[in-house]
């Protein structure tokens, strides 16, 4: 008799955000695919905690910091075998790989980068640029590292200097049926059900890398142009700084911070387009899950997500870094040439190139050809 595989992921919680989607998204296609799959988490806690599949094992080391979860890690290697342990952002990469080693488990280690490591981690210094110190010696240890993007990848194998033949490229997953599913659900947000204005909306955590006080600089210059209004999710250290420029330019009837919804699919689904305006990216997959919802996106043309995801501006419109005037032009040909824009089937179609069967069977494949012949 064949012995059930064991994969675990590996997340500090399970809060809204993109590597935790991307688990959430993979378990039940794990858990249908005959696996025995542990969660661990550093803490636990976080929106998607009750969205998890009741079949996965909640694993909880109950520290409140990465570097306080080694040594319980430790003894979760030695206790439980799991035959891969898939770990995600460079801290947790990094005592996923001590652990494993401390332990001498068997265990085959993938560790992920979900962002660019220059940007996120070299060039912001300080505790991150030491993470990619010890990344460089320690992720050549881990059987195979994951980046979200190819972008990502380069980036990753010219800063740390890694094997290119360690490194490999997998999308984050979208479940677009899913997504289907719950855009369907009725929201109680005015703008989106009146439709007399376009709404625009921007998703992502309210910090520095995410830009959100430059789009509040497109918007206020898109509004003496055009009547707008914009709805931003998701929550950070940035509100208030936010919420003050807002104020400060009289914006507050026209821009509404709605904060984390762990369902934005009606959000996105109704909204008339989809803006990024992010300084990087690993992937971001709030574009891809737009394409699936038959929203039309305008981005930045940041590393290193955004132009994979829009196949250099086929699937929408790609704007340089910083350009405000290019943005608030292409939002106002967006909004007064609607027919110009790529259809809902033709963003419906490139987001199956993201769907997570799709994904799901390029683990399968990593996992058959590198790992389970040896286990």
């Amino acid at each position: 008799m064949i012995r059930q595989r064991k994969v675990a992921f590996f997340s500090y919680d399970m809060r809204v955000g993109g590597a935790e989607k991307m688990i959430l998204t993979l378990l039940p296609r794990f858990i249908n695919a005959g696996y025995s799959i542990d969660l661990v988490l550093i803490k636990k806690a976080g929106g998607f905690l009750s969205d998890v599949d009741p079949k996965v094992i909640l694993v909880s080391l109950e520290k409140e910091h990465v570097s306080e979860s080694l040594l319980p890690l430790i003894e979760y290697f030695k206790e439980s075998k799991p035959d891969i342990f898939i770990s995600n952002l460079t801290h947790l990469n990094i005592v996923s790989i001590l652990a494993k080693i401390i332990s001498r488990a068997k265990t085959k280690i993938v560790v992920t980068e979900h962002s660019a490591i220059t940007a996120n981690n070299l060039e912001r210094g300080g505790k991150e640029a030491i993470l990619v110190f010890f990344a460089k010696y320690l992720y050549p240890l881990a059987n195979k590292t994951i980046a979200v993007s190819e972008g990502a990848a380069q980036n990753l194998i010219a800063a740390i200097k890694i094997n290119p033949k360690n490194v490999m490229k997998i999308y984050n997953p979208i479940d677009i049926d899913h997504i289907h599913h719950l855009a369907k659900e009725t929201n109680n947000e005015p703008w989106l059900a009146e439709k007399s204005i376009p709404v625009l909306i921007s998703i992502g955590r309210l910090e520095q890398e995410k830009n959100f006080s430059f789009l509040l600089d497109v918007f206020q210059t898109l509004r003496k142009k055009r009547k707008a209004r914009l709805i931003i999710l998701g929550e950070g250290s940035e509100r208030q700084i936010l919420e003050k420029q807002i104020i400060a330019n009289g914006m507050q009837n026209d821009v509404k911070l709605l904060g984390v919804k762990t369902n934005p699919y009606p959000y996105i689904a109704n909204a008339d387009i989809l803006l990024c305006v992010s300084k990087y990216e690993g992937f971001n997959i709030t574009l891809a899950e737009s394409l699936a919802c038959g929203t039309p996106v305008i981005s930045t043309n940041c590393p290193y997500g955004p132009a994979e995801i829009l196949d250099n501006g086929t699937y929408g419109q790609l704007i340089p870094p910083g350009d405000r005037d290019g943005m608030v032009n292409a939002i106002i040909r967006a909004i007064d040439f609607p027919e110009t824009l790529p259809s809902k089937e033709k963003l419906a179609e490139r987001a199956h190139h993201f769907s997570v069967e799709k994904i799901f069977s390029e683990y399968q494949e990593l996992f058959s050809r590198e790992f389970f012949k040896d286990l």
